[in-house]
């Protein structure tokens, strides 16, 4: 009984996890950034349940609380956010391939604390922004941080082109997503 509150329930799953797939078939590149993609958006196929967080509530305090920026630019962003149509797509908001394993079942998401109601394409956005952070950080060799570089533009490509959407209207999400961060 979870008191009348939304709660998780965990399954154990075994599987690898899609950074260990690409680790092991870096050929693989192509492939498992459009499975990503697709997975992905299956994913914002759903319409969320009810009683998990608004994705805007939490993305409005976290900017909010974000001591970086100036109070003008959080007044921007926060108008921006409110111009953004509403939402109640399932989002999961730590979409990256260390959150997927693959099962013999077949993919599994796992890690949904930050799960949340709201705009898909800021929910695509967030995983854009999750693997461009960690290509510039990464210390990896020089056709590894290649291959990263292509995934992430592969990935991009496929979620805008099932989506029927454009990379302008992810790049609107990019400004808030980071603040958010």
């Amino acid at each position: 009984d979870c008191s009348g509150r939304i709660g998780l329930v965990f399954d154990r799953v075994t599987g690898s996890s899609g950074m260990e797939r690409l680790t092991l078939d870096p050929a693989a590149v192509r492939s498992s950034a459009r499975e990503l993609a697709e997975l992905h958006l299956k994913l914002h196929e759903i319409r969320s349940p009810a009683g998990l967080p608004r994705q805007a509530d939490l993305l409005r305090s976290r900017v909010a609380g974000n001591e970086r920026l100036t109070r003008a630019q959080r007044d921007r962003l926060m108008a921006l956010l409110a111009s953004m149509p509403g939402e109640e797509t399932l989002c999961h908001g730590d979409f990256h391939p260390g959150n997927i394993l693959h099962t013999a079942r077949g993919p599994v998401i796992i890690d949904w604390m930050d799960a949340s109601s709201g705009w898909a394409m800021a929910d695509a956005a967030r995983t854009s922004l999750l693997s461009r952070g960690h290509i510039e950080t990464s210390e990896a060799a020089p056709e590894v941080r290649d291959a990263m570089i292509r995934y992430h533009g592969f990935y991009v490509e496929r979620y805008l082109e099932m989506a029927k959407a454009d990379a302008a209207g992810l790049g609107r999400w990019f400004p808030i997503m980071a603040a958010a961060r």
